[in-house]
């Protein structure tokens, strides 16, 4: 079960953020939330036990998560990285699977076209597992025997075959197609 709502959510990890003294005007800017609905999120939270209001004088309040609030930051964020890491072993072995076909077919010379995140992982993949045997070109000059590993969004064609890594990192999607 949800106990906490997006917004709810939102409000109770940028109060987590932002220990000092913090107005609503600030919250809600910072979170989206409208100023008129801000004060109404805020209750609830507080209503849940995620927050204290501490009022410092009679225009000032301070927001402070309680124990329930902390514990609920920390999940989140665990679950967050869980996923990340998921993902990024996910992305490893769908790009292992894909460099796996390309050598099998006996490319051994692979070139990088685009600039990404993906770019970390396929370097990775190739240290770890393929090292000598599938080289990384810095260009592609006269190279006959090399595929090109296009990481752009837009599909490109080259002097030798082509893979655009992208297509292929889809789950249940087939990844050591070459295309000439």
């Amino acid at each position: 079960m949800v106990d906490l709502t997006p917004k709810e959510f939102s409000l109770l990890s940028e109060i987590s953020q932002q220990p000092d003294l913090i107005s609503q005007r600030s919250l809600a800017k910072r979170t989206g939330i409208s100023i008129g609905l801000i004060n109404a999120v805020l209750r609830r939270i507080i209503r849940k036990g995620y927050v204290k209001a501490r009022a410092l004088n009679k225009k000032k309040i301070r927001y402070l998560l309680t124990r329930k609030g902390s514990l609920e930051v920390m999940k989140r964020a665990y679950e967050s990285t869980l996923h990340t890491v998921n993902r990024y072993r996910f992305l490893e072995d769908k790009i292992f699977s894909l460099l796996t076909g390309v050598h099998n077919k006996g490319y051994r010379k692979i070139h990088l076209h685009g600039e990404s995140e993906l770019a970390g992982i396929v370097q990775t993949v190739l240290r770890n597992h393929f090292g000598e045997s599938l080289l990384l070109l810095q260009n592609l000059d006269g190279e006959q025997d090399a595929v090109l590993l296009n990481l752009s969004e837009m599909p490109v064609k080259g002097p030798c075959p082509v893979i655009n890594l992208l297509d292929h990192l889809h789950p249940g999607q087939e990844t050591n197609r070459v295309s000439a």
